[in-house]
């Protein structure tokens, strides 16, 4: 059964549409809400970012099956991006004062540690390449890619973006075409080779900043999503708009977030309001496909590849 991953005020929860498999809740692990998951990639371990009762950000691996606490990593205070590498032996964290750092989930230590230079340096985004052993950092103000060696935190390379916009969120996805995907200022999403710096194609048409930005599963269209309340998926060939998906109603979608799509192009859409709503959609159609209610009241959340159906 389709299966999905959801963070918010009350905890974390891993559902189908038929079951609840895993809740970790709030209260009873002193957190005051669970602001980023990631689902490992064999499916057995959730990684949660949370905040605590002094606003302090938590790092923390679950063992999906007993809903235990695996590893409690020491990742910083101000987290602000979480993620997995392909392997599933390391998970990176992005902090606003410490940078990013990689951390073994076998022993909990941070092994590398990926400096930028100052709080002027301060990064984008990241991504782990499809080889997985590079990780990619994107910097705001040079417009500046970073390649680092994941394990060891030893600078590859550092190539220049042919860009004239700044980059603004913390949106970086790396395709194994080699295209770079992030979002920039202007409201706009830009997709940049990682061989040459070069702009491959830039998207526009979101009137509020870009918020969540992915490639489909072929790598031939980009989806995006906005503070403006839509999701957009766009042709990397051409630039143009496929479809527009725009909330119902002023309280849905007050910040469009979403992960990497699943392996059948599905991605998730979670509610801010009240009635706890998460719904999935088709990357082809743009339509709905499922929902699933009764869930935490959801802020973060991810379709997972091998819970795919």
């Amino acid at each position: 059964p389709l299966a999905v991953v959801v963070g918010g005020i009350e905890g974390c929860e891993v559902s189908t549409q038929e079951k609840m498999i895993c809740r970790i809740r709030s209260e009873e692990h002193e957190l005051r809400s669970v602001r980023g998951v990631r689902l490992s990639p064999d499916g057995l371990k959730v990684l949660t970012m949370s905040y605590n009762f002094n606003c302090e950000t938590r790092l923390q691996l679950w063992d999906l099956a007993t809903a235990k606490e695996v590893m409690d990593f020491e990742a910083g205070i101000n987290l602000f991006e979480i993620m997995f590498a392909p392997s599933g032996d390391h998970v990176l964290a992005s902090d606003e004062k410490d940078g990013i750092k990689c951390f073994s989930c076998a022993t909990g230590e941070a092994i590398a540690s990926f400096e930028h230079g100052g709080p002027e340096e301060e990064p984008a985004g990241m991504a782990v390449a499809a080889d997985g052993t590079t990780v990619l950092t994107v910097l705001r103000a040079d417009k500046e890619v970073r390649f680092w060696e994941l394990t060891t935190g030893a600078r590859i390379k550092t190539l220049n973006l042919e860009a004239e916009e700044v980059f603004t969120m913390p949106l970086v996805c790396c395709h194994p075409s080699k295209n770079l995907l992030s979002a920039s200022s202007g409201n706009n999403a830009g997709v940049w080779s990682t061989d040459t710096g070069k702009l491959i194609q830039l998207f526009s048409g979101h009137t509020d900043i870009v918020t969540s930005a992915v490639f489909s599963s072929s790598g031939e269209q980009v989806l995006t999503g906005s503070e403006d309340r839509t999701v957009k998926l766009f042709s990397l060939d051409t630039g143009a708009c496929l479809w527009t998906i725009q909330a119902s109603s002023p309280k849905e979608w007050e910040f469009v977030r979403f992960s990497e799509l699943c392996s059948e192009d599905k991605f998730l859409m979670t509610n801010h309001s009240p009635d706890k709503v998460v719904r999935i959609f088709s990357v082809e159609t743009g339509k709905e496909l499922k929902f699933f209610t009764n869930m935490f009241h959801g802020t973060f959340g991810q379709v997972h590849p091998s819970l795919c159906a």
